[in-house]
């Protein structure tokens, strides 16, 4: 009876007063670890509910992307009359008036940039572990690349933080050089 022996030797020395503060050290310390340990599950769940979350609300976007691929003449239209608008407005000159198709066609785009917007933002706090990088770098180089100059230029302006993320995962050296801040 190991054990037994071992019970025999070990319960006079918990009466010790050494013994009895490293009862509680060691207690205290597994009980840490066991906080940790469990904080740590906590988040990655979280985290995995957060990037769930993102990637069924991007499915709603998927045809607009699809549109922005094949460069829809009509959103490219849309931008430029919006783009017009907005620099007439600021030399205070006469607005042309969008259409109901372009508004919408805006507004989507608008929709889908503020989405991108909120997966930079959780890219910056460190929740998705690098996965955002990889799910968005097609659909980021796409909608900031010079073939898309209209809707590059709008993401510039109107988005600067996606224009630079999207320029940093084409090109590492970009945010040592010409990070926007």
């Amino acid at each position: 009876m190991p054990l037994e022996a071992f019970l025999a030797k070990l319960l006079p020395l918990i009466g010790d007063e050494n013994t009895s503060r490293l009862l509680q050290s060691l207690a205290l310390v597994v009980g840490a670890g066991w906080v940790l340990w469990s904080f740590r599950k906590s988040n990655r769940t979280k985290a995995i509910e957060t990037l769930i979350s993102l990637e069924s609300e991007f499915r709603q976007h998927i045809a607009l992307l699809t549109r922005i691929e094949e460069r829809d003449s009509a959103i490219i239209t849309a931008l430029k009359n919006e783009s017009a608008n907005r620099v007439a407005a600021a030399n205070h000159k006469p607005l042309t008036p969008l259409t109901n198709q372009e508004h919408r066609t805006i507004a989507d785009i608008d929709k889908l940039l503020r989405h991108m917007l909120i997966c930079h933002q959780t890219k910056k706090f460190g929740i998705d572990g690098g996965a955002l990088d990889s799910m968005y770098k097609y659909y980021l180089t796409v909608l900031c690349s010079n073939e898309q100059s209209e809707l590059s230029e709008y993401i510039n302006v109107y988005y600067k933080d996606l224009f630079d993320w999207s320029r940093r995962l084409n090109n590492p050296w970009y945010g040592e050089l010409f990070q926007h801040k």
